[in-house]
């Protein structure tokens, strides 16, 4: 499909289209595209300044780690798309006979575990970008603080966005008998642990900022 190569205006059309995808999982990325565009942001103008030469190293490491997190992040655009799609086509596969049956429930099985591993790794990945921004939040070039602030923002945005995502496709495997609740308690409890450490840091940096502009 391509989304990260559209326009802004025509993702966001198809964002407000009635059609299945894109949808949350492929917005929770691109959330998360501009968090970590914003902290390279902070952290280059940040090692540009004289008074913060003691810091250049740092920085030049935070502006390279947030651009390879960046980069993932468009790619997962158009995958969680994809995966969505992969979904909707299995559900549309024949179910007249036993071998088609056991095909047709081993491709959407298959699909959905697509459906549950994309935002998983956006949701990872937003937290890795959340403990770079906290790095360089303590000392950095204060004319980007509202930069970081947003940063913050955008990522715990992407992480809650990732983690809803997950829940209703683990929820609709369930629905669809293909596993059972209690086999997806364990993984439900990982990923609420990376969701409270995507908000606890978040609310941190934001924290900060807000001082520094108070």
């Amino acid at each position: 499909m391509g989304l990260i190569n559209k326009s802004l205006q025509d993702f966001t059309g198809l964002l407000s289209s009635a059609a299945p995808t894109p949808g949350g999982g492929s917005s929770a990325a691109a959330e998360a595209a501009l968090g970590v565009g914003l902290i390279s942001k902070v952290a280059l103008i940040t090692m540009d300044k004289a008074a913060y030469a003691h810091r250049k190293d740092l920085m030049r490491r935070t502006a390279a780690g947030a651009a390879a997190l960046g980069r993932d992040f468009l790619a997962w655009v158009d995958e969680d798309t994809g995966a969505y799609q992969h979904f909707i086509a299995a559900k549309h596969l024949p179910r007249h006979t036993e071998a088609e049956k056991v095909r047709y429930r081993q491709t959407l099985d298959h699909a959905l575990q697509g459906c549950i591993f994309i935002p998983h790794k956006i949701l990872f990945a937003a937290v890795q970008g959340l403990r770079l921004g906290n790095d360089i939040a303590p000392d950095y070039y204060t004319g980007t603080a509202s930069d970081l602030g947003l940063a913050a923002l955008s990522l715990k945005t992407a992480a809650q966005g990732a983690y809803l995502t997950i829940l209703m496709n683990i929820k609709t495997r369930i629905a669809l008998g293909l596993t059972q609740e209690r086999v997806v308690q364990d993984a439900i409890q990982k990923h609420q642990t990376l969701l409270d450490e995507a908000e606890t840091v978040a609310e941190t940096i934001y924290t900060q900022v807000r001082k520094a502009l108070s």
